[in-house]
């Protein structure tokens, strides 16, 4: 249904402001479980978000079905007029747009191309060594096309797509079981993606075999690698902290700490949406206002919050172009090479998976660590089990002591990994 009518009748009936949003999605997906291919599928799929204001009261209906749009402007004006009234409830301008070259790769991958990456990388992995056990595998191709529209002005669209494959497995031999560990990789470029998938089940597979006979830590306090995985949980915590509607509900410590120290001096965290041919960039938010570069934390001090029209209009400033409230490509700039930052620890450990909880609230971190191994004089002694790390995320954030140059792939885009000081790190008494 085209979203300028939709607009006007969401208008006829009543509202002052309306958006219409829709978004389409293709996907061609491979699983495997247990060893077994269990699903080859391809869906196809469309959303709709539409906003109504009236008298400044905000309304919001969403839906996947074509039935419901007949009465869309219907429910959607009438959900405005239930809500209380809110003088910061308005939709955004149009602003310019800058678009980003290569979001979307038109080279049309088939579900048996996937279901044959799927099967290699499943492959590769067992015949590395019988003692290894896929636990799941995935392999999918997405494309999407998002646009929005708004009775001020608003008008984009963006077509984007990515390839991504994930694997996750366990090492037993005899009684002893490893932790579970997995690799991924992601990008716009099918070829450029799928390149990496032999490497990465070998890498998985070895990994997995050297954490057999693993053991618990010492306890102590000492120094702690965190991959780019557990990095990401971190950014996780950060998102919710420099969140502007989490400052405004008083649900942040950061609140009122623009321009002062809240971490390291070698920290600097930023978001960077319009990177070329990656698949976290995006030239606008889910209002439809322009994404840009952004330093969030400069050398440890705090220097924005993330906003989205709402909360940018209760503090009389400009949306950031974060009305998701995450970070769109969060990165972290680097001061060392890995194999430096491993071979300045005296004694730790080396963070793989973390099992736990990063509560960004009162600071508390505490979990069990997975995949890890214990570190003396730069040296990879012994792969750990039952071993648990516990900390202050505030003062984790103060004691970065370095951050890789190196990368790897993570959900949210590609992470170094970051070396902490004083982490107690609880295992054996012994």
């Amino acid at each position: 249904m085209n979203g300028e009518k939709i607009l006007e009748k969401i208008l006829r009936h009543g509202a002052s402001e309306a958006e219409v949003s829709k978004k389409t999605v293709c996907e061609k997906t491979v699983i495997f479980e247990n060893n077994r291919l269990k699903s080859l599928k391809v869906n196809n799929s469309t959303s709709y978000r539409f906003r109504a204001v009236v008298n400044n009261q905000l309304g919001v209906f969403s839906t996947n079905s074509q039935e419901h749009l007949s009465e869309a402007w219907v429910q959607v004006v009438a959900i405005a007029k239930a809500s209380d009234f809110d003088p910061d409830a308005v939709l955004p301008e149009p602003q310019p747009l800058t678009p980003i070259s290569g979001l979307f790769e038109e080279r049309a991958v088939t579900l048996s191309e996937v279901l044959r990456v799927a099967r290699k990388l499943v492959e590769v992995f067992k015949n590395f060594d019988r003692r290894l056990s896929v636990d799941s595998a995935r392999v999918e191709v997405v494309s999407s096309d998002y646009s929005i529209i708004n009775s001020k002005g608003v008008k984009a669209e963006e077509k984007r797509g990515f390839s991504q494959y994930f694997i996750m497995g366990l090492a037993t031999e005899d009684e002893a079981v490893s932790s579970f560990d997995y690799r991924m990789n992601t990008g716009v470029s099918w070829e450029k993606t799928i390149a990496t998938v032999e490497e990465n089940a070998i890498s998985l597979a070895s990994c997995l075999i050297q954490s057999l006979g693993a053991r618990p830590a010492p306890i102590f306090t000492g120094e702690v690698l965190l991959s780019p995985e557990t990095v990401s949980e971190f950014l996780e915590a950060l998102e919710f902290l420099v969140n502007a509607r989490n400052i405004q509900e008083k649900r942040s410590v950061f609140a009122g700490k623009i321009g002062q120290t809240i971490g390291s001096s070698c920290f600097t965290l930023e978001d960077q949406p319009h990177q070329p041919g990656q698949p976290w960039s995006t030239a606008f938010d889910s209002e439809g206002v322009p994404t840009r570069p952004l330093t969030i934390i400069k050398k440890g001090v705090l220097t924005t919050y993330l906003y989205d029209t709402y909360a940018a209009r209760r503090d009389m400033t400009v949306s950031t172009g974060h009305a998701d409230g995450h970070f769109h490509s969060p990165v972290i700039q680097p001061t060392a090479s890995l194999k430096e930052m491993r071979e300045s620890i005296t004694r730790g450990i080396v963070v793989r998976r973390f099992s736990g909880n990063i509560n960004p609230i009162n600071g508390m971190v505490s979990g069990l660590v997975k995949g890890g191994w214990y570190i003396e004089n730069g040296q990879l002694t012994y792969p750990i089990t039952d071993t648990m790390l516990s900390g202050d995320f505030f003062n984790l954030l103060r004691n970065i002591t370095a951050i890789s140059q190196e990368t790897e792939p993570t959900f949210v885009g590609p992470l170094p990994y970051l070396l902490i000081k004083g982490v107690n790190i609880l295992g054996n008494k012994k």
